[in-house]
């Protein structure tokens, strides 16, 4: 059965810059910021046969204090072809304490284990240039994507079909 891991060390990363950010800009960054926290750090699906599918979701809320506008998915890796969203709202806002829940597919072409990053951010690179008044306002969510597909007839109980 897919899962969801909820532990993870980006969020506590994440977490972590979020207070720095603060602190360097002098005041309470949740409320100069939207923070985009994602109720999962990792989605591990379990082997999925060549030409299925499997689904996992996350949700995706805006902690911070001011509307992330203009979001959007970005799916990246070498692994990133076999998974797909079902969300088809993008571009979207989340008001703060709004949240979404994104629904990833899982569609292996060949046996392998595969891997992808799933970004969702307003797509603006952060820049740090001209002084701390040029950051982005927008914290990412940042979410690890791992399966493994498998051929046809292919399982882990050692067990001889013959």
């Amino acid at each position: 059965m897919p899962s969801a891991t909820s532990t993870g060390s980006f969020g506590r990363l994440a977490t972590l810059f979020h207070v720095v950010a603060g602190l360097l800009l002098g005041g309470c960054a949740s409320a100069e910021f939207a923070v985009l926290s994602a109720s999962s750090a990792s989605l591990e699906f379990d082997d999925v046969t060549v030409g299925d599918s499997a689904e996992l979701s996350v949700t995706i809320r805006n902690v911070g204090g001011v509307p992330a506008s203009g979001l959007q998915p970005f799916l990246e890796g070498e692994g990133a072809d076999v998974f797909s969203m079902t969300e088809d709202a993008w571009p979207l806002d989340l008001e703060p304490g709004a949240s979404v829940d994104v629904t990833i597919t899982f569609a292996p072409a060949s046996p392998g284990d595969f891997r992808a990053t799933l970004t969702i951010d307003d797509g603006q690179t952060p820049a740090l240039g001209g002084g701390l008044g040029s950051i982005s306002s927008i914290f990412p969510a940042v979410i690890d994507l791992l399966g493994a597909g498998i051929g046809e007839g292919d399982d882990d109980t050692g067990d001889d079909d013959s």
